[in-house]
């Protein structure tokens, strides 16, 4: 059975009314969440993620997906002491997101772990997986009756002029130049795990930007690769912007988290 692919999303800027931003500026103000992998998410890291949330009060959120780690269905080799509930897997990771319930403008860019579940029942119960979709209309996670437009995996979107998805199937070090290199302007990625921040120009003098900004997840769940390597790589963080609506420009500023602490935008959040 084949699956249709919408072409890539784009958000109208006509569409972010400035008379709702909530700074003294112009400027909408942006969050950007980065692979939780929830249930097995590092739960200090999210509860500094809730007070910046709360009070900072962005006008948009942006989930660059593997939000639901959704691990009882992956195909690789699984921990059987892991729980094995699909259903606590995807409640857990819906109440997560229940802090952005307040942001008017949320977007959820699907990555390989939702991609997981599809993928799991296309190969073993097309049937069921053609079912579930009919009758969530498309939305086995919950996301689009919670308000988030939903790009889904191997796809992107478009919020001004910063572009966002996933992966481009790389990971590692040069994920972040090889999706620039792909899209030939401004891109942020997730999967990688890394945080990264690059700026290049071309050669008629315009900049682009390229960015991953950590993760959010548990390094001590990692059951994949060495903890030494993953300890060393992972960083928790996540990003935040600010959105020109006039221009589409977006001034993008990975925000790593140093134990229980960050700071955004001059003001330091501690748990």
């Amino acid at each position: 059975m084949q699956v249709k692919r919408r072409n890539r999303a784009s958000v109208k800027l006509e569409k972010l009314n400035t008379k709702d931003v909530q700074a003294s500026n112009s400027f909408l103000k942006g969050i950007i969440i980065p692979d939780t992998h929830a249930p097995y998410h590092n739960k200090t890291s999210w509860k500094l993620l809730t007070a910046v949330t709360e009070d900072y009060a962005p006008d948009l959120a942006l989930d660059l997906g593997d939000h639901f780690d959704c691990y009882c269905v992956s195909q690789h080799r699984k921990d059987p002491k892991r729980r094995a509930n699909l259903v606590e897997e995807i409640e857990e990771g819906q109440e997560c997101l229940k802090i952005f319930n307040p942001v008017k403008r949320k977007y959820f860019v699907e990555g390989n772990h939702e991609w997981r579940l599809a993928r799991y029942l296309m190969d073993f119960a097309p049937e069921a997986y053609e079912f579930l979709l009919s009758r969530t209309k498309g939305d086995m996670f919950g996301l689009k009756e919670m308000g988030w437009v939903v790009t889904p995996y191997m796809q992107s979107i478009t919020i001004g002029k910063l572009n966002a998805t996933h992966d481009l199937d790389r990971a590692g070090e040069n994920a972040v130049a090889d999706a620039m290199a792909s899209f030939m302007d401004n891109v942020i990625i997730g999967h990688t795990h890394l945080l990264r921040y690059i700026v290049k120009g071309t050669a008629f003098g315009v900049p682009h930007l390229g960015a991953s900004f950590g993760w959010l997840g548990d390094v001590e769940k990692i059951d994949y690769r060495h903890s030494v390597k993953a300890r060393r790589d992972y960083v928790q963080g996540f990003g935040t912007f600010r959105l020109d609506p006039e221009t589409g420009y977006s001034w993008v500023t990975p925000v790593p988290i140093f134990g229980s602490t960050c700071c955004v935008e001059g003001k330091v959040y501690k748990i």
